[in-house]
């Protein structure tokens, strides 16, 4: 699969990227990650979206829940959404 950048473009990019995202900021954006609940349980959910979506091919079902968007991963069931 060929890839969405030019290699030149995708070589400077992954430079500029190491250069800056270091073993120490890469802990240092885990621990903070650590440090906001909400964060940590909205990215843990990341695997099993991932899973659903590509590896089980389910489909989503966009949800209104206190006035966010959320993503929840199971079979449609067009009789529990009446609207």
């Amino acid at each position: 699969m060929e890839s969405l950048l030019r290699r030149d473009a995708r070589t400077q990019t992954l430079e500029v990227v190491g250069a800056y995202f270091t073993e120490d900021v890469f802990l240092e954006w885990l621990e903070s990650i650590d440090r906001v609940s909400y964060l940590k349980s909205e990215l843990a959910e990341i695997p099993a979206t991932f899973e659903a979506l590509y590896i089980r091919r389910e489909p989503i079902v966009p949800l209104e829940l206190s006035g966010i968007p959320a993503i929840f991963s199971a079979p449609l069931d067009a009789a529990a959404f009446p609207y």
